[in-house]
This record gives structure tokens, sequence and C-alpha cells, in this order.
């Protein structure tokens, strides 16, 4: 008797620590999606939340919070550290807006570049039912309207409907005739006269004054109605002459567009170097022999070198148990295209190219002084198969205090 009540207290201990354990996750998630700006939740640790609680837990998206709370603080690093780190390029967030209509609407070109280059899909309405090009194409965004000229972007018909009804024509006597025929467009290529079937597919929007047709430029004309064509036609062909408008200003408009997005791209490309050269600069900053401050749980990570290679591509980063060995623990290689620093904080996720399938590592280097640093990264798994995270604290060693089998093997690792 005395062991079944045993067991049934144990059983009830048990079904309360789960229980407990459950409301502790449940107030941290609902907590999370209060906290959840970029001042509270800060980018180091958007990826614990999107590699631990991927898709939807409780009925929570990290991602998509995180993402939410970039766009609310307009954060726009933190926007394109998310993209790169598999949160949906093409989700509908804050305010109902997509990031290429939440980009629009911010009138920022340079983000709409990089959601082109990361293949965002341009033709995805915002939770408004507004499409990115007629967003473009309302608040006269030459610039992003080029952009999308330049990826042949398709337009639907209502937004045809909504701006692009009425007779347009081109300067070599074409015209092309749209008409709202209530559930379609009805849609006409005229030629000296004779009308053709015009097929929408082809139709682009080269800027708010003008349509592309089949390599062919398309102003908006005064004629109203496609009998006034026919008439024109059949009185006097050389009568069209005087009802075609000069695509003279438009052309130069269009060059305009075109060197703005040729200014996005060099803008971006000087940004760019800039970024490079601060990273080069921080892990130069980072580079020599390093000694952790306490005994290591796990003692591989006990002694850290960091040394750039003879090109400054990339810098190694090793660690070891025993200063005297040149028996490396762990190394990784840190690109340093793919490197990302903000202020004195370095963040890389590392290829697993053993299993490229599974979840890739995340490295986090924080400069405390010229003498101390942080590291934040994975040293093990617990009993549970889930990732052990350690910060491990460590001191620079003087040139002197370096043994000779590690400076025999990083003789770069000083940069002085």
């Amino acid at each position: 008797m005395i062991s079944k009540s045993s067991k049934f207290i144990k059983s009830v201990k048990r079904i309360s620590i789960v229980l407990v354990v459950i409301v502790l996750i449940f107030i941290g998630i609902n907590g999370y999606s209060l906290v959840k700006s970029s001042k509270v939740m800060p980018a180091a640790f958007d990826l614990l939340l999107i590699k631990k609680m991927a898709g939807n837990t409780l009925g929570y998206n990290y991602g998509a919070h995180a993402m939410e709370a970039a766009m609310e603080s307009n954060d726009v690093e933190r926007i394109k550290y998310l993209i790169d780190h598999r949160v949906s390029i093409n989700g509908v967030y804050a305010d109902e807006e997509t990031l290429t209509t939440y980009a629009l609407k911010k009138k920022d070109n340079q983000l709409l570049l990089f959601l082109i280059e990361k293949k965002a899909d341009l033709s995805k309405n915002n939770g408004k039912k507004e499409s990115p090009i007629e967003i473009a194409y309302t608040t006269k965004n030459k610039t992003a309207m080029k952009l999308f000229s330049d990826q042949n972007v398709q337009i639907s018909e209502s937004f045809i409907k909504n701006h692009l009804i009425g007779i347009w024509n081109s300067n070599n006597a074409l015209f092309l005739s749209l008409r709202n025929d209530g559930s379609t467009v009805d849609s006409e290529l005229i030629v000296k006269g004779s009308e053709q079937t015009a097929d929408l597919k082809d139709l682009r929007v080269m800027d708010y004054e003008k349509l592309s047709y089949q390599d062919n430029t398309y102003l908006k004309s005064d004629i109203k109605d496609t009998d006034q064509i026919k008439k024109i036609y059949a009185e006097d062909v050389a009568s069209t002459e005087e009802v075609i408008t000069d695509t003279e200003e438009s052309d130069l408009s269009d060059s305009d567009a075109t060197a703005e997005v040729a200014a996005l791209l060099e803008e971006r490309k000087q940004d760019e170097k800039e970024k490079l050269k601060m990273r080069v600069q921080f892990m130069e900053r980072l580079s020599g022999y390093w000694m952790s401050e306490k005994k290591t749980k796990v003692p591989f990570y006990q002694y850290l070198i960091i040394e750039p290679d003879n090109y400054q591509q990339s810098w190694s980063m090793a660690f070891t148990e025993d200063d005297e060995s040149k028996s490396i623990s762990t190394k990784y290689e840190l690109d340093r295209e793919k490197v990302r620093v903000l202020d004195k904080k370095l963040e890389y996720i590392t290829d697993n190219t053993m299993h490229p399938l599974e979840d890739k590592e995340k490295v986090v280097i924080t400069q405390i002084s010229d003498d101390k640093i942080t590291v934040n990264l994975k040293t093990t798994t617990d009993n549970f198969g889930d990732d052990v995270i350690e910060t491990l604290t460590y001191k620079r060693l003087r040139l002197s205090d370096v043994s000779t089998p590690l400076l025999e093997q990083f003789p770069n690792a000083y940069t002085d």
C-alpha cells in the first residue's frame, strides 16, 4: 500500500513539473509577443528564436514577429538579416504590408533593390490588395517603375482598369486601345486603321505616363475612341502625325530613371565597400592569441586563435585545449563577405558541410575591450539533442606568453 502511494505521489509530482514547464513556456511566448521591438529583442536573439521555435508554436511565429519588429522600427539592416536567415521574404507583416509594398511606401528604393535581388515576388499584393507596381505607379516613383520594368513584371487587369483605360499612341502611327468591358479589359492594337487583338500579357508599364507593348513605347492620347482613329486614317494618313505625341520629353524621363537606378547600384556598391572595410578592421582588432579567463566546461575551448589568411579574404578561428599542442580541436573559417558586424559585435553563421540540410551554427564575438572578448557558440549538445550555447570570456595573450607550437601554427595571428 505504501509502495502504491509513493508511486502515486511521484506521478503527481511529474505531472506538476510538466504543467509548470508548459505554463512557463506559454508565459515566455506571450512575453515575447508583448516586447517584440528591436530595442528589447535585438537581432542577436532573432536567429535563436527562429531556429528553436521555427514556424508556429502555440500560435506564434517568431520569424514573423521579429520581421514585424524590424519593420515597425524601420530597421532595414535587421530586415535584411532576417531575410538572409530564411524568414519569408513574401510574407504579409505589420499593417498588412509585404516587404515590397513596405519598401515602396517608405520610398526606400535601396531596400527595394535588395528585395528584387533576393527574388521577392513583385506581383504579390499586400493585405489591402494593393500591388507593388500600383503603389509605385500612384506615388510616381520612376526609379521603382524602372526596376519593375527591368524585371518584366506583368500587370494585372485590375491595375489596367484603375489606371490605364484609354487610348495610347506610339510615335510610329500605332495605337493601343484599352477599354473596361465590365469583368474584363477589351484590348486592341490599331495599325493604320485596322484592328488587331492585343495580348495583355505583353503589356508593361515603363513609368506612370508610358507603356510598352511589343517593343514599342506608347503615351496617353487625347483621342477618345477608335472610330476617331479610323476616321483620321480614312481622311488622310498624314493627319495621324498631328495627333501623335512627341516622346522626346518622356524618353528623357526614362533616362533619368535609368540614371537613378544606376546611382542606386553605385550607392549600394559603395555601402558594401564601407561595410567590408569595417568588417576587415574589426577582424584585424580581434586577430591574435586568446586564453579563457577560467576553465571551460569543454576543455577544447580553453585557447582561441584568430588569424587572417594571406589575402584577408577570410579568418580562421581555432580552438584548442593545450597551447603546447599542434592538435586543434575545433576550427571555423569566417568568410569576410558573410560576417555581420554591428558596433563591437560580430555574428557569423557557419555552413554545415558535413550535413548541409541541418541547421547552421551561429558564432558571436563581442569585443569588450582591446584585451578582452566574449564568444557565444555551440560547444556541445545536451541529452535531448539540443544545442548547448556557451558564453566564453577570453583575454588576449601577450606575444611573449604564446607557446612556440601555437606561434608556428599561426604565425599571422598578430597583425601589428
